[in-house]
C-alpha cells in the first residue's frame, strides 16, 4: 500500500480556505470544475523552481559582512508574520536583499560599503529586472567606485522628482484644456 494520506472533508475545507478560497461546494457542482483546474495550476506552480527559489532570500549583515539564505517570512504563534531577522553572530538586524542578490567576498570592504549604500537607498534584488537595472545603471560594471554609485543614485532620485513634476504639469495643462 502507498502512504497517501486520506483527508476528511473538514480538512479539505480548511486547506482550501488557507489557500484563499471563499466558497467550497460539493462534488458535481458547476464551480467544482474551475476549482479543480485552479488547484492543478497551483500545484504545478508550487512544484516549479521559481516558487521554490522565491521562498528563500538573502539576508545580509553589514556588521559581519555575511549573507544568509533563509525564508523571506516565517510565522510565529505569538507574533504572527515575522519579516525581520537578527544575525546569528553579532545579533544586529539583517537586511532582506532578495533572491537574486550575489554577495561579495567577505574581505571586499569597498564592495560591502557599496552594498550598504544600495540598502540605505532601498535597492533590492527581488526580481531579475531589478537585478539587471541595478547592475547596469547603478553599479555600471563590476569595479564601481563608491562615489560614482552615490552620484548615480542621486541623479536617479532627482530625475524621478523631475518626472513627477513634469507629469503633474502635463496633467494640469490637459485639465485646463478640457475645462475651456
Amino acid at each position: 500500500m502507498s502512504n497517501i494520506p486520506i483527508l476528511k472533508p473538514q480538512e479539505v475545507v480548511l486547506i482550501l480556505e488557507s489557500l484563499g478560497f471563499v466558497e467550497v461546494r460539493q462534488k458535481g457542482s458547476k464551480v467544482n470544475a474551475s476549482v479543480n483546474m485552479f488547484l492543478a495550476l497551483v500545484n504545478n506552480w508550487k512544484q516549479s523552481e521559481r516558487y521554490l527559489m522565491s521562498l528563500y532570500t538573502h539576508w545580509t549583515c553589514f556588521n559581519c559582512r555575511k549573507s544568509f539564505r533563509g525564508l523571506s517570512t516565517s510565522k510565529s504563534k505569538a507574533e504572527g508574520l515575522i519579516t525581520k531577522r537578527k544575525c546569528p553572530e553579532c545579533r544586529e538586524e539583517l537586511y532582506n536583499f532578495g533572491i537574486y542578490f550575489q554577495p561579495p567576498r567577505r574581505q571586499a570592504k569597498k564592495a560591502w560599503t557599496i552594498i550598504e549604500l544600495l540598502a540605505k537607498n532601498g535597492y533590492r534584488f527581488q526580481t531579475e529586472g531589478s537585478t539587471v537595472y541595478i547592475n547596469t545603471f547603478i553599479l555600471a560594471g563590476n569595479k564601481s567606485r563608491y562615489e560614482d554609485v552615490r552620484q548615480r543614485i542621486e541623479f536617479e532620485k532627482q530625475s524621478q522628482i523631475d518626472n513627477q513634476i513634469k507629469a503633474k504639469i502635463d496633467f494640469y495643462k490637459q485639465e485646463k484644456r478640457h475645462r475651456y
